[in-house]
């Protein structure tokens, strides 16, 4: 899951970027990973694009993906289809991040 930091709602007004954190559950456990500053980018990117929305749930901010977000996905799917097989390939479930394009690096 993907959460937003609670204190975005009470600092709404500040300039700060908004901060999403990734909820990883597994058996009791739960623990929460601050993600990468370009990942926090590009959620932040999204939400206020309204790609990707926000709902309440057992207390968390979580993050969903909305109609419009979906609607561009089935859109672009064709397109990006093959570097998203190779992307997810090698995606740590745990340690969510972009993935590294070489051309960047």
């Amino acid at each position: 899951m993907i959460q937003i930091d609670d204190s975005y709602l009470t600092f709404s007004e500040e300039t700060q970027a908004i901060v999403f954190y990734q909820v990883v559950r597994s058996h009791k456990q739960i623990v929460m990973n601050g993600l990468s500053a370009k990942m926090n980018q590009v959620l932040g990117k999204l939400y206020a694009t309204d790609l990707i929305g926000s709902f309440t749930k057992d207390g968390l901010l979580l993050v969903y993906l909305t109609e419009g977000g979906r609607r561009l996905l089935d859109l672009s799917a064709n397109k990006y289809m093959d570097q998203f097989i190779q992307d997810y390939a090698t995606l740590n479930w745990r340690v969510l991040d972009v993935p590294s394009n070489p051309s960047e690096d």
